[in-house]
Formats: structure tokens, C-alpha cells, sequence
């Protein structure tokens, strides 16, 4: 008789222990889920943050671009406004019993100036819209911001049945 209670003593503390273990590997296990849970939403943070650099990164480029293109579209017009004058009045810049074939060589040389420095122009303002037109592609198409969807987010959250169903042998400890 003695032994039998001693054995039930025995199987109720063996029983209770058990109950503390799974009870302290459930509180674990939900522990180790809110580390999870805010190392992923770090995670989250850090791409969003690495996604916002990238688009920064793209407006600069896309900023120093037409930066550039702006510098040579005021040089341009500049030379354009002087090459013109210079044209109007190159009667005044020979001497008075110059040459026609050298007043029309001058002439022509200006002229040829002109044509260049307008076809400066020309091609700085396309670079410039072309750079702001691929930077716009670039900031709505490849390099949008990473949000998660909502079935992500659910898949961070800790749950009571995911504890449960784990088996005897992963809640309890003994692996």
C-alpha cells in the first residue's frame, strides 16, 4: 500500500513538472515569437529605409543631370546672343577695303557657329527632359517602396495554435 502511494505521489509530481516545463516552454515560446516578431518588423524598417536611399540616390543622378544640362543651356544661349551681334556687325570689325571673300568666310564661319551652338541647345534640353523622364520611370517602376502585404504581417503574429500543435515532445522541452 505504502508503495502504490508513493508511486501515485511520484506520477502526480512527474505530472505537475511536466505541466511547469510545458507551462515555462510555452512562455519561451511565446517570447522567442515577440523577438521574431520585432527582428522581421526591423527588417521591414531597414528595406523601406534601404528602398528610400535608392530613390534619393536616383534624384540625385536624375538633379546632377540637369544641373549640367541647365549650365549648358545658359553658356549656349550666351553664345548664341554674342555670335549673333557679331554677325550684325562685322562691317564694322574689318577695315573698310576688306576683302568680300573674307567678310563672307567670316560670315559663314559665324553662321556654322550658330548653327552648332543652336544644336547645343537642342540636345541639352532633350537631355534634360530625357534624364527627368527616366528618373520618373525609375522612381514609379523599379524602385517603389516595399510594404508588406497583409498576409505577411500575419504571418509574424505569434498564435496559441501554433504552440499546441507542436507535439509533446518540441513544447515540453524534450527534443
Amino acid at each position: 500500500m505504502a508503495f502504490a502511494v508513493s508511486a501515485m505521489a511520484g506520477a502526480a509530481a512527474l505530472f505537475g513538472g511536466s505541466k511547469e516545463l510545458a507551462m515555462y516552454n510555452r512562455k519561451n515560446y511565446f517570447f522567442d515569437n515577440k523577438l521574431r516578431m520585432e527582428r522581421d518588423y526591423q527588417i521591414q524598417d531597414m528595406t523601406i529605409e534601404q528602398f528610400a536611399l535608392y530613390r534619393e540616390d536616383v534624384r540625385d543622378l536624375v538633379e546632377l543631370t540637369v544641373g549640367k544640362m541647365d549650365l549648358y543651356l545658359i553658356a549656349a544661349a550666351l553664345l548664341v546672343d554674342r555670335t549673333i551681334v557679331m554677325i550684325c556687325k562685322q562691317s564694322e570689325a574689318f577695315p573698310p577695303k576688306a576683302p568680300d571673300w573674307a567678310i563672307t568666310l567670316n560670315a559663314m564661319s559665324l553662321s556654322s557657329g550658330v548653327f552648332y551652338l543652336l544644336l547645343t541647345l537642342w540636345l541639352a534640353m532633350y537631355a534634360s527632359i530625357a534624364a527627368q523622364s527616366f528618373g520618373t520611370r525609375l522612381l514609379t517602376q523599379f524602385v517603389r517602396l516595399p510594404f508588406a502585404t497583409p498576409e505577411q504581417l500575419n504571418k509574424l503574429l505569434p498564435e496559441a495554435s501554433n504552440y499546441e500543435s507542436q507535439g509533446a515532445s518540441t513544447c515540453c522541452g524534450f527534443r
